[in-house]
């Protein structure tokens, strides 16, 4: 049905209407709002959630922090959408457009996931920003590179794309994985038999670095690596992220005789998905999981910075078959920093990941 306007008695169509801008006769069509930084015809259906972080899982406040949002059939009507999510973007309270990603959207799945920088997270009290939608004509307004900060050397979301989200370009190279779909978006599916592994450019860590992955493991009794710089013994100084007797293990080594390990103190379950981050800040290596520190231990001793090439999923060997330990499940998320990240900023990002941060909700 088309919109009309009753006038003395009549009504007229909105393209037959006017009104005075300036002195100049304009049509209903030609008015235009700034609605979060864009400007768009008055009439167009502009619809809005809420989204809120929950400042109890906070433990400070957060400057310029890269929140994980997930949509699904259960906070969203994927049929108010355009086919691909373009029209959706971010603001914050006061309508300021806020720089974000769309890792993913599929209106046949009912599965979304984005990644908005929000200015400042308070742990007082509830931070929210809106996010807008439902305008088909839309333009595409993500701004991938400029949600995470300069100190990401790389954020691979190990999906369909294995392409780095930061402008640093360090993209990982696929070696046998397949795409799989979860609750929390595409993961990619590694078998331990075929020694499925995604390698990454040289990538210089500074000693105080943040590496975090999400992972889902499918079987016990095995050395499954998430992560790792090491050449089966050499090429120190390396890191690694990976489990040994079934329990997480983060492990910064300078040679043979100088290194600093955290173990978690318990396995990791069968089919459950983890969310991992080990950080060190030459001052204390530690290992957390889902959100909350699980070991740490004093270290202050390695003297140069990582330079050497990253593996996912497996471990690099120096004779054939030039790889072992590779993982039997999948992995969701590598994201490495050139800094220790604070603990605060760990635990909101593992959460977040988890989905266990934020909600969505009406405005």
């Amino acid at each position: 049905m088309t919109a009309k306007l009753n006038i003395g008695g009549v009504y007229k169509d909105m393209t037959d209407c006017k009104v005075n801008i300036g002195g100049v006769w304009k049509p209903v069509t030609d008015i235009f709002n700034n609605i979060g930084g864009v400007w768009k015809t008055a009439y167009t259906s502009i619809l809005q959630k809420t989204i809120t972080i929950d400042s109890t899982k906070v433990d400070a406040t957060l400057t310029d922090f890269p929140l994980t949002v997930y949509l699904n059939s259960s906070n969203y009507d994927f049929t108010k959408s355009k086919a691909d999510g373009t029209d959706i973007s971010f603001t914050d309270i006061g309508g300021m457009a806020l720089k974000f990603e769309r890792q993913e959207f599929s209106n046949v799945l009912g599965v979304a996931v984005f990644h908005v920088k929000v200015p400042s997270v308070s742990s007082s009290v509830n931070t929210s920003i809106y996010m807008k939608y439902g305008d088909l004509s839309a333009i595409d307004a993500q701004d991938k590179v400029n949600v995470w900060d300069s100190n990401y050397k790389t954020v691979l979301h190990i999906g369909a794309s294995l392409l780095d989200s930061t402008s640093n370009g360090n993209n990982g190279t696929n070696f046998g994985t397949t795409v799989v779909d979860t609750a929390l978006g595409k993961f990619r599916q590694f078998a331990y038999a075929s020694l499925d592994r995604i390698t990454l450019p040289i990538i210089k860590t500074l000693n105080q670095s943040t590496y975090l992955m999400v992972y889902k493991k499918y079987s016990n009794g095995k050395n499954h690596v998430m992560f790792d710089s090491e050449i089966s013994g050499s090429y120190w100084p390396s890191v690694t992220l990976r489990e040994e007797s079934d329990k997480a293990i983060f492990r910064i080594s300078y040679n043979t005789s100088l290194e600093y390990k955290v173990l978690s103190p318990s396995v990791m379950a069968i089919n459950t998905t983890y969310a991992l981050c080990g950080k060190y800040d030459r001052t204390n290596l530690k290992l957390f999981i889902d959100g909350t520190q699980v070991a740490s231990v004093a270290g202050t001793a390695i003297p140069n910075d990582i330079n050497n090439q990253l593996a996912i999923g497996s471990m690099q060997k120096s004779a054939p078959p030039y790889w072992q330990d590779t993982i039997d499940g999948e992995i969701g998320e590598c994201r490495i920093s050139v800094i220790a990240r604070s603990d605060a900023w760990v635990k909101a990002e593992l959460l977040g990941l988890k989905n266990d941060l934020a909600t969505v909700t009406d405005a």
